[in-house]
C-alpha cells in the first residue's frame, strides 16, 4: 500500500505502487503510453524515432537524475536524518511506503531512502556518492551543519574546490549509515 503525502507529477516503477494499478490506471499515470502502437516491430520503430528526437529538445537543462535512492537498515532513524537535511532544500516527503521506503521532493520524487528490495542488508557503495545542488554557498554551509548535527559525519568542510573564479563551493558528509553526499554551488548564488 502506498501513502501519498502530497500530489506529485509521476509515479515510478521503483516505488512498487504501479504493481497495484490496472493497465487503465497506469495509462492515466503515464499518458504517453496511451493507444495501441501495434506489433513489437512497430514499437521498436517508435522507440528509435523517440531516441533520435532526444537531441532535438534543448529546453531541458539536465537529463539526469530522475531521482536517487540510498539503502537503510533503520528506516525510522534514516528518515529522522533526511527529514532534517532535506528541509534545508525545501524538500518534504512525497511518498511513504510504511516499513519499506520514504521518498522526498517538491512535486515529484527526487530522493528516497529505502530498505533494499532483495531483503538483504543495506550497505554503502564503494565510490558511490549523491550530490545535491545548493542555491547558495550559505545553503551548502547550512546543509553540512544540519547533516553533522543530525548524526552525520564530516568528509570535507565547506569551501572552494579547484582554482579560478568559477570553482565550485562544496561540502562533503556521510549519513549515519555511511552513505556519502556532496552539497555544492557552482557559479553565483541563485534564487
Amino acid at each position: 500500500m502506498c501513502e501519498y503525502q502530497q500530489p506529485f507529477a509521476y509515479s515510478s516503477i521503483h516505488t512498487g505502487c504501479l504493481g497495484e494499478k490496472t493497465n487503465t490506471q497506469r495509462r492515466a499515470i503515464f499518458p504517453e503510453s496511451r493507444g495501441n502502437i501495434g506489433s513489437p516491430a512497430k514499437r521498436n520503430v517508435k522507440r528509435k524515432i523517440a531516441m533520435n528526437d532526444i537531441t532535438a529538445q534543448p529546453q531541458k537543462t539536465r537529463g539526469l537524475p530522475g531521482h536517487s535512492t540510498v539503502g537503510t537498515n533503520d528506516l525510522d532513524g534514516a528518515t529522522a536524518f533526511y527529514d532534517k537535511l532535506l528541509a534545508v532544500f525545501g524538500l518534504g516527503r512525497v511518498l511513504v511506503q510504511p516499513g519499506r521506503a520514504v521518498y522526498y521532493g517538491l512535486r515529484t520524487l527526487e530522493f528516497g531512502v529505502l530498505r533494499p528490495f532483495n531483503g538483504e542488508p543495506a550497505n554503502v557503495g564503494n565510490g558511490g556518492m549523491v550530490a545535491f545542488e545548493a542555491r547558495s554557498r550559505a545553503q551548502v554551509q547550512e546543509a553540512h551543519a544540519v547533516a553533522l548535527a543530525a548524526g552525520g559525519s564530516d568528509e570535507g568542510v565547506p569551501g572552494t574546490r579547484g582554482e579560478g573564479s568559477d570553482a565550485p563551493y562544496c561540502a562533503y558528509f556521510r549519513d549515519p549509515e555511511g552513505n556519502k553526499f556532496l552539497v555544492y554551488r557552482k557559479g553565483p548564488d541563485g534564487a
